[in-house]
């Protein structure tokens, strides 16, 4: 695989979950390497050449949230990803309880079921 991606490429460590028929690619992130009790995960879709982080904008810690309580990890991954460019995955809230998440890569519109609708991209 040729790596075009900049922050799959700089990523220290990268896991790919998922892969449709059409080459859309799906997975998680971390960007440092001290041991899963304390590394933070991030999600992402690589279509057409393209790469984009996928991560609720409720997470603790991003996009101006509160940080998370002591030992709750930031967790956004897509696990999976249909020929209809539609993926699934899972989030942590700011108490660390974990919530499904369907995501449509076309529209880049994602839904949590406790935190409704919402944009990424």
């Amino acid at each position: 695989m040729t790596c075009r991606a900049r922050l799959l490429c700089a990523s220290l460590q990268t896991q790919l979950t998922g892969l449709n028929d059409r080459g859309v690619l799906v997975g998680y992130f971390y960007n440092t390497n001290n041991g899963v009790p304390v590394d933070n995960q991030f999600g992402f879709y690589v279509k057409d050449g393209v790469y984009t982080e996928v991560n609720n904008p409720k997470t603790p810690g991003l996009f101006g949230n509160p940080a998370p309580a002591s030992g709750v990890l930031i967790e956004n991954q897509l696990i999976g990803v249909n020929d209809r460019d539609i993926a699934v995955g899972f989030y942590n809230d700011a108490a660390g309880n974990t919530h499904g998440l369907l995501a449509t890569l076309q529209g880049v519109h994602m839904h949590g079921p406790h935190d409704g609708d919402f944009v990424f991209g």
